[in-house]
């Protein structure tokens, strides 16, 4: 379980997280759902711990994501290109399940590595990936070894429609598990098919929540689309 508590954050003088208090179940999907500059990744981050928040608090099962001995329960792979350009795909991929699970995940890497049509690009360097490409090894990287908590940000972005079918499948998979699974995506569509709660974040806080049964468009609509007259 995942609990957060009065969570804010801000940069320099603007407020990007406004005091959110949310408690995120075990083997549940959750899509957090906004506009550019809503502040989603922003938050995945702090729920991470790779941020400092300004104030508040997030808890895995009683212990803050911001301390090391709770990383390895956590699924996050934020910037993968700003650390590690120059890495082969295959050694990016392995180095990091080494540090973070004692490299106990090498078959499920590769067999993710071939499901996303990776495995022949496997000595390609990071850096030289296209965007689909490199979207596609953070996938693996967050998935493996099915972490107590999978952070999604974007996860169809530059993705080819194989990819995107694979990563539905491992989403269902990580939620037979138990994971929690939380979710960014502008693509409605896709979040209709894999979410069991929709949290519409707006002025830094969830405004409102909808099931998967619920028409997304007319919320998003609602919430973030002004009236005009055509």
């Amino acid at each position: 379980m995942l609990r957060v508590c009065d969570l804010r954050k801000s940069y320099k003088k603007q407020s990007v997280i406004n005091g959110i208090d949310y408690t995120f179940k075990d083997g549940e999907v959750y899509s957090i759902i906004g506009p550019n500059g809503s502040g989603k990744t922003t938050f995945l981050h702090c729920l991470a711990g790779v941020i400092n928040m300004s104030s508040g608090r997030v808890e895995l099962n009683g212990v803050e994501t911001k301390k090391r001995e709770c990383k390895i329960s956590i699924g996050y792979a934020p910037d993968i290109d700003a650390i590690y350009p120059n890495i082969s795909v295959e050694a990016l991929l392995h180095f990091a399940d080494a540090v973070k699970n004692q490299g106990k995940n090498d078959i499920q890497i590769e067999t993710m590595l071939k499901k996303y049509d990776l495995y022949g690009f496997k000595n390609k360097k990071f850096l030289e990936c296209s965007c689909g490409m490199k979207k596609k090894i953070e996938m693996i990287m967050s998935f493996a070894g099915f972490p107590e908590l999978i952070l999604l940000d974007e996860p169809t972005n530059g993705m080819d429609t194989s990819g995107i079918i694979y990563t539905k499948k491992l989403i269902d998979e990580a939620k037979k598990r138990g994971c929690t699974l939380i979710v960014t995506s502008h693509i409605l569509d896709f979040v209709q098919d894999i979410s069991d709660h929709n949290l519409f974040l707006s002025e830094g806080k969830i405004r409102c929540e909808v099931d998967s049964a619920e028409s997304l468009e007319k919320m998003y609509e609602e919430l973030y689309l002004k009236k005009e007259c055509f």
